[in-house]
């Protein structure tokens, strides 16, 4: 290259930093936002845990009227009403269920012994582990 040419050479212009520091800093903004509502919803989560281990979980009655106030879109008159009518007959239910529920206990128990019994000790521990968790899931309702 000759002197000339060397002279002639245009070099790039800088380039502007500030788009760049724009970018970077929003990226850290939606960085920062969403590990915000991540750490919110697991705040959320062990405050209701928290909550169900301190006995102060909502009645089903209460849960209830939440999810219909909301599916329904009650007014507050009618959520308060439905509320009524819902604490009423989960009272109810609850009668109802402690009435029969030592019969259905020794059916349970009769079921789980009988079938036990055709099965070989593997099938068996199998057998027990169904019964454990229907046994769980029934006993969560009401």
């Amino acid at each position: 290259m000759s002197t000339e040419e060397h002279s002639e050479t245009i070099l790039p212009a800088p380039r502007s930093r500030w788009a760049s520091t724009i970018a970077f800093g929003l990226i850290i903004f939606a960085c920062g936002t969403a590990a915000g509502v991540a750490i919110g919803l697991r705040w959320d989560d062990h405050d209701e845990r928290r909550k169900v281990l301190a006995g102060e979980k909502q009645s089903y009655a209460e849960r209830m009227t939440v999810h219909l106030t909301e599916d329904l879109e009650l007014s507050p008159d009618q959520a308060e009403q439905v509320h009524g009518v819902l604490a009423r007959h989960t009272e109810q239910f609850r009668d109802i269920h402690a009435t029969i529920s030592p019969k259905l206990k020794f059916q349970m128990d009769c079921l789980r012994e009988e079938v036990g019994d055709i099965l070989d000790d593997r099938q068996r521990v199998l057998w027990e582990e169904k019964v454990k968790r229907l046994r769980k899931r029934t006993q969560s309702h009401l």
